[in-house]
């Protein structure tokens, strides 16, 4: 039995039902952007991952990278896997991700879900839209390959930190959906100002 003065880690619940793990955690090591280098642990802020740095400013004309709403990039090793079957030449850390995220149903993760990553706490934002750095990580330069208005369920996510912490490979995850505060985007009328379309 733990010591009552033990921290409780955010997902130490055993009835969660879409669970999985940090396969791999990245940052952009001597400022390196991409691809991002694998690193044993990384403590997660407000503002990202200890060590990890952006190549853009957060103010740029097109959204920029980095901030508050887009501290973490999440990424499915599932995914990536599926990508490299059918023959693009990327590798884990190639496309600029943080999390890479082992078991999760990626197709559950959207703008407004939260994930549970070790003690920490984040919500999905939005989609991360591909950049040109990284056209050779696809055959052709086929970066629509991961493009959430083509393949929403294949792109990477960037995520707000809601719980400070840190990440480890090993880290259960899960995905929250409409517990823990979640609330997809799509379905939730303070965000859209309106009440969200029927079917949803």
């Amino acid at each position: 039995r733990p010591h009552p003065t033990a921290p409780l880690r955010v997902n130490a619940c055993p009835d969660r039902a879409m669970l999985g793990t940090v396969h791999s955690v990245y940052v952009a090591a001597n400022g390196v952007t991409c691809p991002k280098t694998a690193t044993p642990s990384a403590a997660v802020r407000v503002q990202g991952l200890s060590g990890d740095a952006h190549g853009e400013s957060v103010d740029e004309s097109w959204g920029g990278h980095g901030g508050p709403l887009k501290a973490v990039c999440c990424w499915s090793l599932e995914v990536l896997r599926e990508l490299q079957a059918e023959g693009h030449p990327l590798c884990e850390g190639s496309c600029g991700e943080n999390l890479l995220l082992a078991g999760v149903d990626w197709s559950k993760v959207v703008p407004g879900t939260r994930l549970s990553i070790g003690n920490t706490l984040l919500e999905v934002t939005q989609y991360s839209r591909p950049c040109q750095k990284m056209t050779e990580n696809f055959r052709k330069g086929k970066l629509s390959s991961i493009n959430h208005l083509r393949h929403p369920a294949r792109s990477r996510m960037y995520c707000a930190v809601l719980r400070e912490g840190t990440v480890a490979p090993g880290d259960s995850v899960e995905v929250h959906v409409d517990t823990m505060g979640a609330k997809p985007y799509a379905q939730n009328a303070d965000v859209l100002g309106r009440r969200p379309r029927r079917g949803y």
